[in-house]
């Protein structure tokens, strides 16, 4: 039986479980619950890999009645960007990677606006905004749902791993394959030359390490520039308490010479001898002017 089980699927099992299509996250939602195997003693949900193999056969024979130039593939996701571009590359579609500019699918008069009769997304939370122009537009959505996702507004969904770099690589290839073989442009799968290496994302930050020395001393000097231009920031950011400190202690003290010379001014007046008075007072006698009464008579009989 589990060999007839396995011969069923579009793919090997353990090519499945080597992806990590079926790992899912520690929330469930009720919606769901229908395409949940079981749960590991870490708490981690495990989606059911024959649902998600039957779910991708019916998705790729609805994506194959629609004209591939009517049909956009988003996918905000980083790990998403290349396999939804080779998905788009392929089969003719177009393909929104990153971010989605509003007014995409509902606003005729933008530069980004694009004829969409069917949406294909990776996450229902992470491409929330394509997914509500979409129920604005009344278009029909394909989406790939993980364990904690809900199914609002999704008339189809793909349950599987939507954050994994392996996962969303298979899960792209094998609705590229699976489409073409709906159309007929492939008689049979074997016919799919195309390797599931050339679906993965490659790195995180694609850049060229500049050989020139001029380029390197450009980028050194960008450096320093943003690094004043940061501490610049800082210094604006100081409290004004203590800008208004630093602004007392920056102003020069006033000079109080004028007011020292008035000071000694007013010391030198006071040190001075006090003007003679116009009526002087007499002066006691002192005690060795002074006569005693005898003295006096004696004097009178001389």
């Amino acid at each position: 039986m589990t060999e007839e089980k396995e011969d069923s699927l579009l793919i090997p099992r353990d090519q499945y479980l080597a992806a990590g299509i079926h790992i899912g996250t520690q929330i469930r939602t009720r919606e769901m619950q229908p395409f949940i195997y079981r749960i590991t003693r870490a708490g981690l949900y495990v989606i059911d890999i024959r649902k998600t193999d039957a779910r991708m056969r019916i998705a790729a024979r609805f994506i194959s009645r629609f004209d591939p130039d009517k049909i956009v593939v988003v996918s905000a996701r980083r790990y998403g960007h290349n396999p939804i571009q080779q998905f788009a590359h392929i089969i003719g579609a177009h393909a929104i990677p990153g971010r989605f500019v509003p007014g995409t699918l509902t606003n005729p008069n933008a530069r980004s606006f694009i004829e969409c009769d069917l949406l294909v997304i990776t996450d229902p939370r992470a491409d929330k905004q394509a997914l509500k122009e979409a129920k604005i537009a009344k278009i029909p959505v394909v989406s790939f749902c993980d364990t904690d996702n809900n199914l609002s507004n999704i008339d189809l969904c793909v349950p599987a791993n939507n954050r994994g770099r392996k996962a969303l690589a298979l899960i792209f290839w094998l609705l590229t394959r699976q489409v073409l073989l709906e159309r007929g442009e492939i008689a049979k799968l074997e016919d799919f030359t195309v390797d599931v290496a050339r679906f993965q994302s490659r790195g995180l930050i694609s850049y060229e390490i500049p050989t020139d020395k001029a380029k390197i001393l450009e980028q050194i000097g960008t450096k320093e520039e943003a690094e004043e231009a940061a501490q610049g920031e800082q210094k604006e950011e100081i409290p004004k308490e203590e800008a208004q400190e630093e602004a007392k202690e920056a102003e020069p003290t006033p000079e109080k010479e004028p007011e020292e010379e008035v000071k000694e001014e007013k010391v030198e007046i006071q040190e001075s001898a006090p003007p003679p008075d116009e009526h002087p007072r007499e002066e006691p006698p002192s005690a060795e002017n002074e006569t005693s009464p005898e003295e006096k008579s004696e004097k009178k009989t001389e």
